[in-house]
């Protein structure tokens, strides 16, 4: 969770490795979640407000779920899974 200085906008903040992006050869993978994630607007799904990278990672900055992990309250709520 990281939180804008000037507005006090609460957003996630997803960190990739660019060393790992590279071994797995799924750079194509985040470019299209990239694109998608800037035309999609739905409200089954978080918004991608920016992103930027260093040297070694690329920062995706997302819309905050308020209850976390999907596969996690999945997890909790369905039996057997």
């Amino acid at each position: 969770m990281v939180r804008d200085r000037r507005t006090g906008f609460l957003m996630a903040m997803k960190s990739l490795s660019k060393k790992e992006l590279r071994e797995s050869d799924m750079f194509g993978q985040l470019y299209f979640e990239i694109k998608l994630q800037s035309y999609v607007n739905h409200p089954n799904s978080l918004k991608m407000y920016g992103y930027f990278q260093d040297e070694k990672n690329i920062y995706l900055l997302l819309e905050l779920a308020s209850h976390g992990c999907l596969f996690r309250e999945l997890k909790t709520k369905v039996r057997g899974y």
